[in-house]
């Protein structure tokens, strides 16, 4: 088996195995693993908050289970393209094939109500943090929607283009079109500390009060 992706959750951690599009998911910890018999084929993205799960699959079907049992959608969530990694909530977030993004919450039937502002979309990459978002459009801009009291949804007037974002608990972070990254929010731990030697950066990450990144050698850098 070759392993392609891996996270870790709260209690539990997730891979999936084999591209293109991966054949199957392995879990391990509390309540990780989808039900028994029920294998989830052809994965092509993972994410996962709290002890919650979320597949995308390739024919843009997303499947979530809880602590042993198949969860459903969103009646309207349709199609999906990408899902936005979970960062410190247990809020899932995915952009439709359409490029409009759908916001739900695994543990309430229908998934809740959709929090997304007039005018976020069509999106390219989006991230969901405690209680709010943060989203790249097609033109490369960014938009943060959500519970902002420690200024995670304050976009800094002079951030430019961005390719890639992230949300931790209280902290946002941008990817740039040059590769830099920036942060906003609050700095609880140092997770908004970043390294002034940190470089330039292909990926970027943020959990409950830290934050990661992949730099363009390779090396991964965490604060």
């Amino acid at each position: 088996m070759k392993i392609q992706f891996v996270i870790a959750m709260g209690t539990c951690g997730l891979a999936a195995a084999t591209a293109p599009a991966w054949d199957g998911v392995v879990a391990w910890g509390q309540g990780s693993g989808p039900p028994a018999g029920e294998p989830v084929q052809a994965v092509v993205q993972v994410a996962g908050g709290g002890s919650a799960v979320a597949v995308l699959r390739g024919n843009g079907e997303v499947i979530v289970w809880h602590n042993g049992g198949f969860i459903p959608v969103p009646s309207d969530l349709g199609l999906v393209r990408r899902l936005g990694p979970i960062g410190g909530g247990g809020m899932f977030v995915a952009i439709r094939e359409n490029g409009t993004v759908r916001c739900w919450h695994p543990g309430i039937p229908g998934g809740g109500d959709n929090i997304v502002p007039e005018g976020v979309g069509p999106c390219i990459e989006v991230a969901a943090g405690a209680q709010h978002y943060v989203a790249v459009r097609e033109d490369r801009s960014v938009n943060c929607w959500g519970w902002s009291a420690y200024g995670q949804c304050a976009v800094p007037p002079d951030l430019g283009p961005c390719v890639g974002v992230a949300a931790g608990y209280y902290q946002t972070l941008a990817l740039t079109l040059d590769g830099s990254v920036r942060g906003w929010g609050f700095n609880w731990n140092g997770e908004l500390s970043i390294p002034s030697d940190l470089g330039q950066c292909v990926a970027i990450g943020a959990g409950y009060s830290h934050s990661i990144a992949i730099r363009l050698d390779g090396a991964v850098r965490c604060w």
